[in-house]
């Protein structure tokens, strides 16, 4: 099943949730799975290429915010972090990256006129 965010008229394709079946790799892929390393959202006054890359992350984050989950669950469906193991750092990740994801869509988007 395909989820997509429709984001004032862009569609935007949402990433998996964590644990969510995806589709096998092809014998010509990368062999191995990577797996993020999450760290904190890093932070500039215009769209970087981290932001590029993460457009769906930041998607996935405020539509699964605006459906009511909390930041627990945030942590272990998008991120897959314990949300009780170094609570502290998982917290921060997830802050810096939601308020990432605010700014772009509050602040860059309207500069956008989207």
């Amino acid at each position: 099943m395909k989820v997509e965010f429709d984001w004032g008229g862009t569609v935007v394709p949402l990433p998996p949730r964590c644990g969510a079946r995806v589709a096998a790799p092809s014998p010509t892929s990368v062999t191995a799975s990577v797996v993020p390393l999450w760290g904190i959202c890093p932070w500039s006054d215009e769209l970087s290429d981290y932001d590029r890359r993460n457009i769906d992350l930041y998607a996935r984050l405020l539509h699964d915010e605006s459906e009511g989950a909390g930041e627990d669950d945030l942590l272990h469906g998008i991120f897959c972090l314990d949300p009780h193991r170094d609570r502290g750092r998982a917290l921060a990740i997830l802050r810096s990256h939601m308020a990432r994801a605010h700014w772009i869509a509050d602040a860059l988007f309207q500069m956008l006129g989207w």
